[in-house]
């Protein structure tokens, strides 16, 4: 006799994969969208939702305060996408498209996060 289907599952669940997803929910909270880095290198692409109440909401692009090694390559606003200039403004839910050395991830992605997270 089949268990499985007397208890009434229909979909049989490996651990394995249980721990993939709960690994990807993990990775997908906060404002990454996104990740792939370039080959060969220690930048990677991200995308990123602008949270509501991040400080990327409080300021222009020029006065966000963003470490060198990052860069705002596109911006994702109400079905439109344009190459960001220095006096944009981001707004929450806005994505955006940035590159990243990996040594300031942690300092960029909390412009684009509530209490750093």
């Amino acid at each position: 006799a089949n268990v499985v289907a007397k208890l009434g599952i229909d979909v049989r669940v490996s651990p394995r994969d249980v721990m993939a997803r709960q690994v990807l929910n993990f990775l997908h909270t906060g404002p990454v969208v996104s990740r792939t880095m370039l080959t060969g290198s220690s930048i990677g692409v991200y995308e990123l939702e602008v949270q509501e109440g991040s400080p990327a909401t409080e300021h222009v692009l020029a006065k966000l305060p963003l470490p060198d090694e990052s860069l705002i390559a596109a911006v994702f606003h109400r079905d439109y996408v344009r190459v960001p200039g220095a006096d944009d403004r981001l707004h929450s839910g806005d994505s955006v498209v940035a590159l990243i050395e990996n040594s300031v991830v942690e300092a960029t992605l909390e412009q684009f996060s509530v209490n750093g997270r």
